[in-house]
């Protein structure tokens, strides 16, 4: 009973503390970020205020908005940085059979962190890789993939991968070719995988019994035999099912001598393919992991992502008066 008592007090305590949270919004609140809590004319805060002694650049190092961005790193905050930029940035651009990618996961195979991973369907698929810019590419002697296989044990093995070189994304060179007649990759350990069929053989020989007695069938569900009594929406038995098969995946590509490329791809072929998940795409040269995201090599630069109509706003902090404007293009756009 003293049990039942605390735990009485403890919950009104919180149904008091979510009704409070949940009450008017008559009460008393913050003002939002650059508004006064009071008298406008009581505000003795600082200002910015306009120079108007010197002539100078009034957007240099001001705050800067955009209608796009092609990645996370050409934002709009580099067009008043005040560093004059002549060469094209580099870019990345990645895709599979399916498409290009969004720029979120264009990354997510060079983040060296296997748990961003994503999956392709089907027997054949492939990785591209784009370089995009101005700019000496690095030289690389071994591109490797790790991942794994969902497959169909019910069809043939074989497989084969190809990697492949562009400089131009047309003109493909294949640098390694694999085949096999197994399956791909290595098989993956599953403790579980052997116990299932004879759980799932005794649950079975159960329900059969409790069919024929009527009274077990009355136990296992609260509803009896009325078969149109409510049912729940979840169901328990989906979770004790056989696990699918799957085959891990450690490839390694090594070429005959260094490479430099801007665009690699990687196809792979097998027919008892289901879905490939990747969580990492790397590259060597030699013993040396590279660095192959364009943030590593910093150049300051707004690029949009392409649309037709792109802007940039920039906030020059006070009402501010000039007569000149002045943009240096990279990619000089076609009107405006």
């Amino acid at each position: 009973m003293r049990v039942r008592f605390y735990f009485s007090i403890v919950l009104l305590f919180c149904i008091l503390l979510i009704s409070a949270g949940c009450g008017s919004k008559s009460g008393f609140y913050n003002k939002e970020p650059g508004s006064y809590p009071g008298n406008p004319a009581e505000n003795f805060a600082p200002s910015l205020q306009p120079d108007n002694d010197n002539y100078r650049n009034i957007a240099r190092q001001r705050p800067a908005w955009n209608s796009s961005s092609y990645d996370y790193n050409l934002t709009a905050q580099l067009v008043t940085d005040g560093i004059i930029e002549c060469k094209a940035p580099f870019r990345l651009a990645f895709s599979t059979n399916h498409g290009v990618l969004p720029r979120n996961e264009r990354e997510w195979l060079l983040d060296h962190n296997s748990v961003t991973t994503f999956s392709i369907p089907g027997r054949d698929v492939f990785l591209r890789y784009d370089l995009l810019g101005d700019g000496k590419v690095p030289e690389i002697s071994q591109i490797a993939i790790t991942g794994n296989l969902n497959f169909d044990e019910g069809k043939r093995g074989g497989y084969r991968y190809v990697c492949s070189g562009s400089d131009d994304g047309v003109n493909w060179t294949d640098l390694v070719a694999v085949n096999g007649a197994g399956l791909p990759g290595r098989e993956r350990p599953d403790p579980f995988r052997m116990m299932m069929p004879a759980a799932n053989q005794r649950r079975s020989t159960q329900a059969r019994r409790s069919q024929q007695t009527g009274f077990g069938a009355f136990m296992m569900s609260p509803y009896g035999n009325d078969s149109t009594a409510p049912r729940p929406s979840f169901s328990f038995g989906a979770g004790f099912r056989t696990p699918r098969p799957q085959r891990i995946l450690e490839l390694s590509f090594d070429f005959e001598k260094p490479v430099a490329y801007k665009s690699y791809k990687v196809s792979l072929t097998a027919p008892s393919a289901e879905t490939w998940t990747f969580g990492d795409l790397e590259f060597f040269n030699g013993n040396s992991r590279l660095k192959m995201t364009p943030s590593h090599d910093f150049r300051s630069g707004w690029m949009s992502s392409g649309k037709q109509k792109e802007w940039v706003y920039v906030d020059l902090g006070s009402i501010s008066t000039f007569d000149n404007i002045k943009l240096h293009w990279i990619n000089k756009a076609a009107s405006g």
